[in-house]
């Protein structure tokens, strides 16, 4: 269990490996090594990272609509709406594994 741990510089370039790709990877370690961040470069991180886990939260969503069979469209009913919720707090809990899962 993980869960308090602080991050740090090497486990944030992880999050970007896994996400953009071993060049801005590349990019991250070199500037993390070499004269640190500066403000702009720390705002850039936030954004990124946010997008990454906006990007996710979507993938978790259209996941539970998927396995609920719920349009998306907001034509459900609230029933099914809450299933679609309960369905994305278990893909939530079940982690990143949640896609190789439900396949």
């Amino acid at each position: 269990d993980n869960s308090g741990d602080a991050w740090n510089s090497s486990s944030v370039a992880v999050v970007f490996r896994q996400h953009a790709g071993d060049d801005v990877h590349s990019i991250f370690e070199e500037r993390s090594q070499a004269s640190g961040f500066s403000v702009r470069d720390i705002a850039v991180l936030a954004a990124t990272l946010e997008s990454f886990i906006h990007q996710e939260s979507l993938a978790r969503l259209k996941s539970a609509y998927r396995l609920t069979q719920v349009p998306e469209d907001g034509s459900g009913s609230e029933e099914q709406v809450l299933l679609v919720v309960e369905t994305y707090m278990l893909i939530y809990v079940i982690g990143s594994n949640y896609t190789q899962i439900f396949q």
